[in-house]
C-alpha cells in the first residue's frame, strides 16, 4: 500500500474520533495498513495477520508513517484540513503523538517477544534433548514479531533526529510533551547508544542553554507558558530523564548480557553501562544547569516554570542513584558528587511559595495538586531519604560495588548531619510560619505545619528525621530541639483535624482506612509518618524524648480532657488532642510495656483515660471512640498479659457495646479490634467471650452485609469472625449452616463473574490506542471486592472446621450440618473455574476439600454433586488457567479417593472428549487411540491414572508438578491397596510404572554430582541451587516404585524387567539415600521404601537374586527413620520455631546496646535505657532491616512494627514457610498409616528364615546379621524395645 500523506494522515486521525463507530473502524483499519500494528491483537488497530489479510506494511512504509505523526503531532501550524477548528487541530496532534508512542510501544513488545523467544529455543537447543522445547520456545513468535526489530529501528531512524526539535515545539503542552517522552524512551531503549550517538552531545546542548526569560508566573501542569522560552533546556531534560529512567534498574553485572533477548546489550561491558557513559557526560552540565536555576529561584522563588525544570534535573539524579551509584559522581574525589550533594543542601534551605492548601470542605473531591516548586522538594526529599536508607551506612554497601561505598562514606561523613539539620530547620519553620504552637492555658495546642509545607513533603521529612534517629551524628543535629519537634509537629499531625471531621462525616469507612497504616492508600501520609517516627523515638531515645513527651501529654491533654465538662467548648478542643494522645500511645505502647516502670504507668493511663471513653454514655464524640477501641485493640497482645488480665474484661465489654453504636466508623474499628482478643488466655476474658460469641457472629456478620461496596473493610471483618470460629469452635458450630448461607451470599456479591466466553469480565479498550484516564477508584473497588471474596471463603472455611471439631453436636448433626452447608455452597464451587475468580480458585479448593474429607470422616462418601466437579477439576488441571494449580487440587483429589474408592471405580461414567482423551491416557497403550476411537464413558480411575501421567511427562510441566503427581499416585496406590479388588493393577504396571521410569532419569541427572546423604535428616545443608526440592522429588518418584511393590510385589517385579532392572534400582536408591539414608529427606518416603523393600524381601522369600541388597537398604532406612523421629521429637519438647531461634541468634550477634534489643519482645523485663548519644544503632534483626525487606517483598513494613524477633519468625514463616516437610509422617492419611514399617519389614525376615538359612546370610557382617536377627524378633510385633537395641548395632554400619 502506498504510504499516507500528512492530509490523508491528519483527516483519519480526525476520523478515529469520530462518534460514528463505523467510521471509527474504517479508519483504525487504514492507519494500520500505513504502519505496524501497535501490538498483537490491539492497541494499535490490528491484530495477527491472516490468510485474507492484506500484507504487513514494509518497514519503509512503517517509517514513514511513524514520521508523519510526528510532524503532525508537533507542527506549529495547524494540522491538515484542520485550520477552522482549534479544537480539532489539539485533537489530531494529540491522537498522532498517542498513537506513535503506541506504534513505537507495540513494535518494541512485538521485538522482545520474538528475541525472548529466540533466546529461548538457543537456550533449549543447547541442552540435551532440547529440540522440542527449542521448537515450542520459536513458535511462540509470529512472523510478525520476527520482523519488529527492523522495523522499530526503521522507525526508530526516522524520527530520531526530529525529536529533540518535536520536544522543543510541544514544550508548552504538557500532554503532548508527556506522550513524546514515551517515544523518547522506546527510540533510546532501541537504538542508545549503538546507533544513536547523537544524544548525548544534544543533551548537553540544551541543558547548557541560559535559563533566563520565563515568566515568573508559569505554573500549572509543566509549567505550560513559561517553559515555551525555556523549550530547548525542558526538551533535553526530558530526554535525559527518559534515557535515565530506561536504564534506572538495570543491571551491573556482566553475566546479566543476553544480545539474543536484548539486542541493545550488543556491544557492552555491562547492561548498565548506557546509563553511566551517559551521567559522565551530562551530569556535569546537569550539575551547571541546576546551579543556575538554584541561583534564580533564590532570586525569584515564584517562578514554577523554572522549578519544573529543578524537577526534572533531581527526577534525573534519582533515577541514576537509585539502583546504584554511577562512577562518575565519585571519580576525580568526588568532586561531580559533592557538587550535587552541596546543590541538594542549597536548594533544601531555600524557601518556597507556600503550597496551595485544601478547602476542609473539598477534602475526598480528588487533593489539590502540587505545583513544581512542592514535587521537586519532594523529589529532593527522596533523593535524601534514599542517600540515607541505601548508601548512609558505608559498612552496609555491597563489596562490589566500590562507587556505592564512596558515595556512603562522602554523605556520612560530610553531608548527612547538615541535610538533618536542614530538614529540621524546614519542619520547625513550617510550624512558625502556619501557626503558632504554644501553648494555650499550658495545654498543647495543635498548629498546622502544612500550612507551610505540602503534605508529601512533611511525610518524607519525617522519615528523613525517623532515619536519623539512630545515626550518632545525625541525631546530634536533632537532640537539642527534638522534643520541640515532637511538640509542634509530630503531636499535631496525630490529632483529630478539620479535614478528618469532613471524611467521618462523608465517608467513615475511608475515615477508618486512612487511620490503619496496614490499609491506608496514602503511601505518604504524614499521620502516619508521625506515628512511624514516635515508634522508632520508643524503641532508640525513649528517657531522652519519649517519656517526657508522655507526661506533657497526661498534664496538659489527658488529665484536662477527663476534667473538661461533657459538651463544653473547652471539651471538644481537648478531645481532638486526645485523639492525638491516644494515638501516640499506641505508636510508643511496645517499648513501654516491657518494662516495669512504664507498663505500670501506662496500665493506669488506660484504666483512666481509655477504658473510660468506651463506657456507655460516656459521652465522647464517635472519633474518639474509634481511637479508644483501636487502642485496646492494640493492647491485647501476649506481650502484655497484665492488661489482659487487670483490664481484658473491661475492654472487651467496651468493645462489644461499640459494635452497636450509631457510628460505622466506630463499628468497624470494634470490629477488628476484637480479632486480637480472639487469641487472649486470660480465663475471665475467655469465660466473656464464650458467654458472647452467638452474639457476636451475629452482630459481625450483619456488620459485613452493611458494607455494600466496601470490601476490604467487610474483608477485615470477616477477618476477625474467622478467628472467633477457630477460637470458639463449640460455640459456633450450630450456627455454621446457616452462617454459610449468609457468607456464601456475601462471597457472590462480591466475586467477579466472566461472560460464558470466559472473558472473565475483559473490557477492550478505546478503538486507536486513545485512553482516557485510567480509573483507579474502580481498580480499587475491584481489590476490595476480592479481598472481601477471599476472606469469605477463608471465613467459611474456618466454620467447616469448627463444625468438624465441635465436642457438643453428635455426628448425626454434623452429617446434617455439611449437607446443609455443601447445599448452600454448590454455587461457589460450581462457578470456581470462571477465569474471573481465579485469584480465588486455591480458596475455593481449600473449601471443596474441607467439605469431602469432614464429611468423608463422618462416613459419608462424596455426593453426586460434588462428583460432577472430580471431572471438571482433571481436566482443568491439564489445560488453560487452572493448570498452575496442581498442587493445590492434591487435596480434594485424595479425598475423592480416600472416601469414595467405589465411585472411583464405578463404571460408565460419561466422556466428554477432553475427559476421554484424559482417561485414555490411564490406559495401557490408551495414549495412542486415535480422537474417532476414544471412548464415551468409563471410570474415573483412568482419569485419575491419566491426570498423574500428564503432570509428570506434559509440555510445561515442572518439578512442583511432577511432585503433585507423584502425591495423587501414592494415594490411587495405597488406597488401592487397602481395597483389594485388583482395579488398579492394570494401570499400575502397564502405565504408571511406565511413566515413572520415564520420569525419574532427568531428575536424577538434575542432582549434583557426589551429594547422597549430605543433607537431610538433620544434617546441615545450603539449597541455594534447588537441589532439595530435586532430592525430594527423585524420593517421591522412587516412592511410587516401593507404593508398587507394597500394593503387588509379585506383579511389579514381573514389570520391572527382571533382576538386572531392580538392581539399577536398588542401586540408585542407594546413591540418593547415601550410606546413612540422610539423602532421602521426608519420613514418609524412606517408611515407604522400607515397607516396599520389605514385601519384595517377602515376595522372593530370600531367593532373590538382590536380596541381600534389599536387606541391607532396609536396614540403613530404618536407622534413618529412628534418627530423624528421634530428633524430630527431642526438638518437638524443646519447643519454640527454628525461625525464631535464627532470628533471635541474629539479632543478638549484632551487638549495639540498647539497639541491638530496641524491638525485643521477650519475657524478660527490660531496663528503660537508650541509645547512647554517640553510639550508631546496629543492624541486626531490627524493625528497620526487616521493614525494609518487607517493603522490597511488595508488603507494608507496618507490618512487622513493634514485633522484634517474633516478629521476624512469623514473617519469615509467612513467606517462606515452615511446615517441616522434612520430618512429615504423609502428606495425607492413607492405610499405610496403619502400618508399622519394622514389623513388616521383621515379618519379611521371619518370612525368609521360615524357608531355611538364605544363600546370601554369610555374606553379612556380624553386625549386619544381629540386626536382622533383631528384626526377626521384632517381626511378631515390632517391639520398641528390640529395635532400640537392634538401632544400636546399626550405629556400626554406619562406617559402611
Amino acid at each position: 500500500m502506498a504510504s499516507l500523506g500528512l492530509a490523508e494522515t491528519s483527516a483519519l486521525l480526525l476520523a478515529t474520533l469520530s462518534p460514528d463507530a463505523a467510521a471509527r473502524t474504517a479508519a483504525e483499519a487504514a492507519l494500520s495498513a500505513a504502519g505496524a500494528a501497535g501490538a498483537p491483537g490491539g492497541g494499535g488497530g490490528g491484530g495477527d495477520t491472516t490468510a485474507s489479510s492484506p500484507p504487513p506494511p514494509s518497514p519503509e512504509e512503517t517509517a514513514r508513517h511513524a514520521a508523519a505523526l510526528l510532524t503532525l503531532g508537533a507542527a506549529a501550524t495547524p494540522p491538515p484540513g484542520t485550520d477552522s477548528s482549534p479544537a480539532a487541530a489539539a485533537a489530531v496532534r494529540q491522537a498522532a503523538v498517542i498513537r506513535l508512542k503506541n506504534l513505537l510501544r507495540g513494535l518494541a513488545r512485538r521485538s522482545a517477544l520474538a528475541s525472548s523467544a529466540a533466546s529461548s529455543a538457543a537456550t533449549a537447543a543447547s541442552a540435551a534433548g532440547g529440540g522440542a522445547v527449542a521448537a515450542a520456545a520459536a513458535a511462540a513468535a509470529t512472523p510478525a514479531d520476527t520482523a519488529a526489530l527492523p522495523t522499530l529501528r526503521a522507525a526508530t531512524a526516522a524520527i530520531r533526529e526530529a525529536l529533540p526539535p518535536a520536544l522543543v515545539a510541544t514544550a508548552g503542552s504538557p500532554r503532548l510533551g508527556v506522550q513524546l517522552a514515551e517515544a523518547v524512551k522506546v527510540v533510546i531503549a532501541t537504538d542508545f547508544p549503538a546507533r544513536y550517538p547523537a544524544l548525548l552531545p544534544a543533551i548537553v546542548e540544551g541543558l547548557s542553554a541560559a535559563p533566563g526569560g520565563a515568566a515568573a508566573g508559569g505554573g500549572g501542569e509543566g509549567g505550560a507558558s513559561g517553559v515555551r522560552a525555556l523549550a530547548p533546556t525542558w526538551a533535553a531534560l526530558t530526554t535525559l530523564r527518559a534515557l535515565t529512567k530506561v536504564y534506572e534498574f538495570a543491571s551491573l553485572d556482566a553475566a546479566r548480557l543476553n544480545v539474543v533477548a536484548c539486542p541493545a546489550h550488543a556491544g557492552l561491558a555491562y547492561p548498565r553501562q548506557p546509563l553511566d557513559v551517559a551521567v559522565a557526560a551530562t551530569f556535569p552540565a546537569l550539575l551547571d544547569l541546576a546551579g543556575r536555576l538554584e541561583a534564580e529561584l533564590t532570586a525569584s522563588p515564584g517562578s514554577e516554570d523554572l522549578h519544573e525544570l529543578h524537577k526534572l534535573a533531581l527526577k534525573c539524579f534519582w533515577s541514576a542513584i537509585q539502583y546504584a551509584v554511577p562512577p562518575a559522581l565519585v571519580a576525580d574525589g568526588g568532586r561531580l558528587g559533592q557538587g550535587w550533594l552541596d546543590l541538594l543542601l542549597h536548594s533544601l534551605r531555600r524557601q518556597l511559595p507556600p503550597p496551595p492548601v485544601e478547602d476542609a470542605a473539598d477534602v475526598g473531591g480528588g487533593g489539590v495538586v502540587d505545583p513544581p516548586s512542592w514535587k521537586s522538594r519532594k523529589w529532593l526529599l527522596h533523593i535524601l531519604l534514599r542517600l540515607e536508607r541505601r548508601y548512609g551506612d558505608p559498612s552496609r554497601t555491597p563489596d562490589d560495588q566500590p562507587a556505592a561505598r564512596q558515595m556512603a562514606q562522602l554523605f556520612r561523613g560530610q553531608y548527612a548531619a547538615a541535610a538533618t539539620a536542614a530538614v529540621r530547620d524546614m519542619l520547625l519553620a513550617s510550624v512558625a510560619s502556619g501557626g503558632s504552637g504554644a501553648a494555650a492555658d499550658g495545654m498543647l495546642v495543635a498548629p498546622r505545619p502544612t500550612a507551610a509545607l505540602s503534605p508529601r513533603v512533611v511525610s518524607l521529612a519525617l522519615a528523613y528525621v525517623e532515619a536519623a534517629v539512630g545515626v550518632a551524628a545525625m541525631w546530634a543535629e536533632l537532640r537539642p530541639s527534638v522534643a520541640q519537634l515532637v511538640d509542634t509537629v509530630v503531636f499535631p499531625l496525630l490529632c483529630f483535624s478539620d479535614a478528618d471531621a469532613v471524611t467521618l462525616e462523608a465517608d467513615p469507612l475511608e475515615y477508618v482506612r486512612q487511620q490503619d497504616e496496614l490499609r491506608s492508600e496514602d503511601r505518604y501520609s504524614p499521620r502516619l509518618a508521625a506515628s512511624a517516627l514516635l515508634h522508632v523515638l520508643a524503641s532508640m531515645r525513649v528517657k531522652a524524648v519519649v517519656l517526657p513527651f508522655l507526661a506533657r501529654l497526661l498534664g496538659q491533654v489527658l488529665v484536662p480532657a477527663a476534667a473538661a465538662a461533657p459538651g463544653s467548648p473547652a471539651a471538644a478542643s481537648l478531645n481532638r488532642l486526645k485523639d492525638g494522645a491516644l494515638l501516640a500511645l499506641g505508636s510508643v505502647k511496645n517499648r513501654l510495656i516491657h518494662a516495669e516502670a512504664t507498663a505500670g504507668s501506662l496500665l493506669v493511663a488506660v484504666h483512666e483515660h481509655v477504658l473510660p471513653v468506651l463506657t456507655p454514655g460516656s459521652g465522647a464524640p464517635p472519633f474518639l471512640i474509634a481511637r479508644a477501641a483501636w487502642l485496646v485493640g492494640q493492647f491485647a497482645s501476649p506481650e502484655w498479659k497484665a492488661f489482659t488480665e487487670a483490664y481484658g474484661v473491661a475492654a472487651v465489654s467496651g468493645l462489644l457495646g461499640s459494635l452497636d453504636h450509631p457510628s460505622v466508623a466506630v463499628r468497624a474499628t470494634a470490629a477488628a479490634a476484637l480479632l486480637p482478643y480472639a487469641s487472649v488466655e486470660a480465663p475471665a476474658v475467655v469465660a466473656r467471650l464464650e458467654a458472647a460469641v452467638p452474639s457476636i457472629i451475629e452482630r459481625l456478620i450483619v456488620l459485613t452485609d452493611s458494607f455494600s461496596g466496601a470490601g476490604s473493610d467487610a474483608a477485615v471483618v470477616l477477618e476477625t469472625m474467622e478467628a472467633y470460629m477457630a477460637r470458639f469452635s463449640d460455640q459456633v458450630a450450630p450456627l455454621v449452616p446457616a452462617l454459610t448461607q449468609r457468607l456464601v451470599a456475601a462471597f457472590l456479591r462480591s466475586a467477579p463473574s466472566g461472560g460464558a466466553d470466559g472473558s472473565a469480565g475483559v473490557t477492550p479498550g478505546p478503538i486507536g490506542g486513545i485512553h482516557p484516564d485510567d480509573d483507579d477508584d474502580d481498580d480499587d473497588d475491584e481489590l476490595s471486592a476480592v479481598a472481601l471474596a477471599l476472606q469469605a471463603l477463608t471465613a467459611i472455611n474456618a466454620g467447616l472446621a469448627a463444625l468438624a471439631s465441635s465436642d457438643h453436636l453428635s455426628d448425626a448433626d454434623k452429617v446434617a450440618g455439611f449437607a446443609a452447608a455443601e447445599t448452600a455452597l454448590l454455587p461457589v464451587l460450581d462457578g470456581m473455574f470462571d477465569p474471573a475468580r481465579r485469584e480465588m480458585f486455591e480458596e475455593s479448593l481449600d473449601v471443596l476439600s474441607q467439605l469431602l474429607y469432614h464429611s468423608g470422616s463422618l462416613g459419608v462418601a462424596p455426593s453426586p454433586p460434588m462428583w460432577t466437579l472430580f471431572p471438571r477439576l482433571a481436566v482443568g488441571l491439564c489445560d488453560g488457567w487452572t493448570a498452575n494449580y496442581a498442587h493445590h487440587a492434591v487435596a480434594p483429589l485424595d479425598n475423592w479417593v480416600t472416601f469414595d474408592w467405589a465411585g472411583l471405580v464405578a463404571p460408565g461414567r460419561p466422556f466428554t472428549p477432553a475427559l476421554a482423551a484424559l482417561a485414555s491416557a490411564g490406559v495401557p497403550g490408551g495414549a495412542s487411540v486415535a480422537a474417532a476411537n476414544l471412548p464415551t464413558s468409563g471410570r474415573y480411575l483412568e482419569v485419575a491414572v491419566g491426570l498423574v501421567v500428564d503432570l509428570w511427562s506434559g509440555a510445561d510441566r515442572d518439578e512442583e508438578d511432577a511432585a503433585a503427581a507423584c502425591k495423587i499416585a501414592q494415594s490411587l496406590i495405597l488406597h488401592g491397596k487397602a481395597a483389594g479388588d485388583g482395579a488398579l493393577d492394570a494401570a499400575a504396571t502397564g502405565v504408571l510404572l511406565p511413566a515413572v521410569a520415564a520420569r525419574l532419569p532427568p531428575v536424577l541427572a538434575d542432582l549434583p554430582a557426589a551429594t547422597g546423604g549430605g543433607s537431610g535428616g538433620g544434617d546441615d545443608s545450603d539449597d541455594d541451587d534447588g537441589s532439595e526440592d530435586t532430592r525430594k522429588l527423585a524420593a517421591s518418584l522412587f516412592s511410587i516404585v516401593w507404593a508398587l511393590l507394597w500394593y503387588n510385589a509379585p506383579l511389579t517385579l514381573g514389570a520391572l524387567g527382571g533382576d538386572a532392572a531392580f538392581a539399577r534400582l536398588l542401586q540408585s536408591y542407594a546413591t540418593l539415600a547415601g550410606p546413612t539414608g540422610a539423602g532421602v529427606l521426608r519420613v514418609h518416603d524412606k517408611k515407604l521404601a522400607v515397607v516396599g523393600l520389605g514385601a519384595a524381601l517377602a515376595a522372593t522369600g530370600g531367593a532373590g537374586a538382590h536380596d541381600q541388597d534389599v536387606v541391607r537398604l532396609g536396614l540403613v532406612l530404618l536407622q534413618a527413620l529412628a534418627t530423624q523421629r528421634s530428633t524430630a521429637a527431642d526438638d518437638a519438647a524443646k519447643g519454640g520455631s527454628p525461625f525464631l531461634s535464627a532470628a533471635k541468634a541474629f539479632s543478638g550477634s549484632a551487638g549495639g546496646g540498647a539497639g541491638a534489643n530496641a524491638g525485643d519482645t521477650g519475657d524478660d523485663d527490660e531496663e528503660v535505657s537508650d541509645l547512647a548519644d554517640d553510639e550508631d544503632a546496629t543492624d541486626g534483626m531490627q524493625e528497620g532491616v526487616l521493614a525494609a525487606l518487607v517493603a522490597e517483598m511488595g508488603g507494608n513494613p507496618a507490618a512487622v512494627r513493634g514485633g522484634g524477633a517474633d516478629a521476624a519468625a512469623a514473617l519469615l514463616e509467612q513467606f517462606w514457610g515452615a511446615d517441616g516437610s522434612d520430618e512429615d509422617e504423609g502428606d495425607f492419611d492413607s492405610p499405610l498409616d496403619a502400618v508399622d514399617e519394622t514389623a513388616a519389614f521383621g515379618a519379611a525376615v521371619v518370612a525368609v528364615a521360615a524357608r531355611g538359612q538364605p544363600t546370601w546370610w554369610n555374606d553379612l557382617s556380624g553386625e549386619e546379621r544381629a540386626a536382622v536377627e533383631a528384626l526377626g524378633a521384632a517381626g511378631g510385633g515390632g517391639d520398641c524395645g528390640v529395635m532400640t537395641d537392634a538401632h544400636t548395632v546399626l550405629f556400626v554400619l554406619q562406617r559402611g
